[in-house]
Formats: structure tokens, sequence, C-alpha cells
């Protein structure tokens, strides 16, 4: 393996800190199948293990490598995140190859959360013409089992939302043709309506902001860019049961901090634990069971 300037019992800075982040999420959200996740997670293992590895910079491409062949095998049902892992890592393996390895991971983490937050608003705004109006959220709080708990505190009850969801998930020959509909005693609530018209453009205009944030001058930005990313990952992924995409969000954002913005280390300390506890408490399963506790479990 080639050396590197962070070689030693630690890496030096954030840059250390950052890696073995980076090592952890893989170990609390595993990735991938067949052989590439039981290889990731000895990797992983091996490097918070062996802090000298987190040095090397091909021990990162080894991960990225990995990654990358995930998103291969799972082509094209790759989940978004998936890409972005692997970028991350390869990034990390090219900071640990020159002189200034911490100040140089600092500008690629803010770029690359810049660029993926204004693809993602890009994608929404002006590529999805069914987005803006709410179709994506009415059609996956029906749908998705994992926001079930959502739709019942929106007005739905089970027997309608099972119905609709074999409905909408059913192949047109099943409905009888392409022109099928749901059921047309599925009657959304105005409240339904409501959340996924507010989760359509929050979303948007929280993604959009946090691109601002990254991509424009910091001297403009520098005293708000990390609070939306923050509320960003604690809004979106305590709902969302996605918390490996928000923990290596917040590992970017931590990397990009610079010395006098040390405070803000301790909120993303924070919002990253509270991942953790929304994962083992869901806070929709939570509410669902106190405040309807004739819906059961999900």
């Amino acid at each position: 393996m080639t050396g590197s300037p962070w070689a030693g019992d630690e890496p030096a800075g954030s840059a250390g800190i950052v890696g073995a982040g980076t090592l952890l999420i893989l170990l609390l959200a595993p990735i991938g199948s067949g052989f590439v996740a039981p290889a990731i997670l000895l990797l992983a293992g091996a490097g918070l293990l062996v802090p000298s590895l987190r040095a090397r910079s091909d021990f990162w491409w080894t991960v990225a490598a990995l990654a990358l062949l995930r998103v291969g095998l799972d082509w094209p049902m790759s989940d978004n995140h998936a890409y972005l892992l692997s970028l991350w890592c390869f990034t990390l393996g090219l900071a640990a190859t020159g002189p200034a390895a911490p100040a140089a991971l600092a500008p690629n983490a803010r770029w690359l959360l810049g660029i993926v937050f204004a693809a993602a608003t890009l994608q929404k705004a002006w590529l999805s013409p069914d987005y803006l109006d709410g179709t994506f959220f009415r059609v996956l709080l029906a749908t998705d089992p994992r926001f079930e708990e959502l739709a019942l505190l929106c007005g739905l009850d089970l027997d309608s939302l099972y119905r609709a969801r074999d409905a909408l998930l059913a192949r047109p020959a099943e409905l009888g043709g392409p022109t099928s509909r749901p059921p047309s005693d599925f009657v959304r609530p105005p409240l339904y309506d409501a959340v996924a018209l507010f989760a359509t453009w929050y979303t948007v205009a929280i993604e959009a902001l946090v691109a601002a944030g990254y991509l424009l001058p910091a001297r403009w930005t520098r005293g708000w860019r990390d609070l939306a990313l923050l509320v960003f990952c604690s809004s979106v992924y305590a709902l969302a049961p996605v918390e490996g995409f928000g923990w290596l969000l917040l590992a970017m954002g931590y990397a990009q901090l610079t010395p006098e913005r040390d405070r803000l280390r301790v909120g993303y300390a924070i919002v990253a634990s509270f991942l953790l506890f929304t994962r083992a408490l869901p806070p929709l399963a939570w509410i669902t069971g106190l405040l309807l506790p004739e819906a059961g479990p999900g």
C-alpha cells in the first residue's frame, strides 16, 4: 500500500475522524449483497481497528471499488446514495495522497454537497413534471410500506390503504388494461393531500437552500449553510428510514468544517446520534401507536 502524510497511529485532524466516521457508517448501515457485503464489512472493521489503514489511499480506493461494484450489481435499481458513497470513498483516497490531506478534503466535501443537492433540486423542480404537483408523495404514501404510519395519521384507514396499494402496484393487465385506475371509492382525506404537497415543496426548498449554501461564495453562506444541512438531515431522515444516507451527508458536512467553526462539530454529532435514536425508535411508529392504537403495527 502507498504511504501518506497521514501515516502513524492516527490520521491528522478532522480527516481522521471523517474516515473513521465513514467506516462506522458502513458498519451501522451495511451495503451490498453476495460477497460485496462481507468484504466491505471486513474492510470497515479493519480500518476502525487499525487506524493507519485509514491513512492509505489504496485502502479507500478498494472500498470505493467495492461500493462501485455494488452499484453495478444492483443496476438499474441502485440507491441514489450508492453512487455518492463510492465517489466519497474515492475522494478520501485522493485526499490521502497529498501533503495537505485534511485541507484538501474540506473543499472537495463542500463541492460534492453542493453539486449533489443542486442535482436533486434540478431533478425535482425541472425534470420531473409530476413532482411539484404532489403526485410523487401522494403515490409514495399509498404504496410504500415504510410510510404507512404517515398515511394513517393523514386520515386513511388500513383497508382503503391496502386496496389502493394493490391497485396502484398491479400490472395493467391485472386491472383490465392501461387505463385502469385505483378503486373509485378511494377517497383521499384533505390532510393527506396537504401533507403530500407540503412534503413536496419542503423538500425542494430545503434542498435548494443546502445547494446554495455550499455552491455560493463562503463569505455569503458561512453563517447558515451547515444549519441548513443539519435541518435537512434531522427532518428528512428521521422520517425516511434511510439514515445511512443521512450519516453520509453528515460526514461530508463535518469534513468541510473550518477551524473557526469548530463548535458546529457538536451539532453534527448530535444530529448523527439523533438519527441513530430514530432508527431504534421510529417517530412515525411511536406517534401512530400513541394516537391510533387501533391501527396496530404497520
